[in-house]
C-alpha cells in the first residue's frame, strides 16, 4: 500500500473510491471495454459492421455529436474516444459504462474474446474490476449502485478522529480499513479482528481496566454511562461470532473462508459502535 493509505493520510471517500476514481481503476475499465467492443484489427469503421453500429449509437445518443464527424478509419475513433475516457471525469466514465451496458445486448460478440472473460457476461467482468479495485459502485441489472452509503462512509470518517484518549481504537479501525482496501491483497479476515480490536480498546478506556474483556468492559460502561442492556448483549452476540469454534479468532481453521460482504459490514458496524462508545465519555 502507499504511504498515504498506510499511515491514513488518504481520505476515506478516497480509499473506498466513492467521489474519485484512480489511475488503476479506469485503466481497468478501459480494459474490459477495449476487450469487449473494441476492433483489434485496424481497418475503416464501416468494415466492422457491428462495431459501427456501436460507434452510431455513441455518437447519436450519448456523445450527442455529429455523425458526420466519425472518422474513416477504426484507430483514429479509438484513439479520440481512448483521449476522452482517460480525461473525463469519474462521474462520466460511470455514464459511459452504463450506457454501454445497454449497447451490450449479444453477450456472444467479443471482438477480443480472452480466457480471463469468456465465462463472464460484460456487467460480471465490469463488476469484477470494480470489486478488485475498491469501488464504491456495483452493476445491479443495467444500473451502477453505490454499495456504501453516504452514512456509513460519515461513520467510518467520525471513527477515524476519535479523540487522543481513544487513539488506540483510531489506530485499529484505520488498520481495518486499510486491510479491507488493499486492492493488491485485500485480507478481510484481519480487517474484522483490527475493527473488533477497536470496539474492545474503546470498551476498555471506558472501564478503566486495559485487561478486561469486552463482555466485563461493557458491562462496567453500561453501569456507568446507562448503556442499554439490549445494545451490549447485541454487540456481545456479535462478538461472539467472531470468536466461535468457526469463527474469525480460531487459529485451527484459518482455512474458513471470509468475503468482502463480511468484512464490509463488520467495518461499518464496528466504527458505528465505536462512534457510540466513545461518544459516552463526552457525557
Amino acid at each position: 500500500m502507499r504511504f498515504s493509505e498506510r499511515y491514513g493520510h488518504k481520505p476515506v471517500r478516497a480509499v473506498l473510491q466513492v467521489d474519485s476514481m484512480d489511475s488503476d481503476l479506469r485503466t481497468s475499465l478501459w480494459n474490459v471495454l477495449h476487450s469487449w467492443f473494441l476492433p483489434k484489427k485496424e481497418g475503416r469503421l464501416r468494415e466492422h459492421v457491428i462495431f459501427y453500429g456501436v460507434v452510431l449509437n455513441l455518437q447519436l445518443n450519448f456523445f450527442k455529436r455529429r455523425i458526420d464527424a466519425i472518422p474513416e478509419w477504426q484507430g483514429r475513433y479509438v484513439e479520440s474516444l481512448q483521449k476522452w475516457f482517460f480525461s473525463c471525469e469519474w462521474f462520466e466514465v460511470y455514464d459511459f459504462m452504463e450506457f454501454m451496458r445497454t449497447v451490450r445486448k449479444n453477450d456472444d460478440w467479443r471482438p477480443g474474446r480472452t480466457a480471463y472473460d469468456m465465462s463472464l457476461s460484460f456487467g460480471d467482468a465490469i463488476n469484477s474490476v470494480l470489486e478488485r479495485e475498491e469501488s464504491s459502485y456495483r452493476f445491479v441489472g443495467e444500473q451502477l449502485t453505490k454499495i456504501i452509503d453516504e452514512a456509513e462512509i460519515d461513520s467510518l470518517e467520525q471513527a477515524l478522529q476519535s479523540n487522543d484518549r481513544f487513539s488506540g481504537a483510531r489506530e485499529h479501525m484505520r488498520a481495518a480499513l486499510q486491510l479491507y482496501s488493499n486492492r493488491k491483497d485485500p485480507d478481510y479476515r484481519n480487517s474484522i479482528k483490527e475493527a473488533i480490536s477497536a470496539i474492545e480498546s474503546a470498551a476498555c478506556v471506558i472501564a478503566e481496566d486495559p485487561k478486561a474483556t469486552l463482555g466485563q468492559a461493557l458491562k462496567v460502561a453500561g453501569k456507568s454511562h446507562d448503556i442499554h442492556p439490549a445494545m451490549s448483549k447485541a454487540f456481545e452476540q456479535l462478538y461472539g461470532y467472531t470468536s466461535d469454534s468457526g469463527g474469525i479468532r480460531h487459529a485451527m481453521l484459518e482455512e474458513k473462508n471470509i468475503d468482502e460482504h463480511e468484512a464490509r459490514f463488520m467495518l461499518i458496524a464496528c466504527s458505528a459502535f465505536l462512534n457510540y462508545l466513545t461518544s459516552l465519555s463526552k457525557n
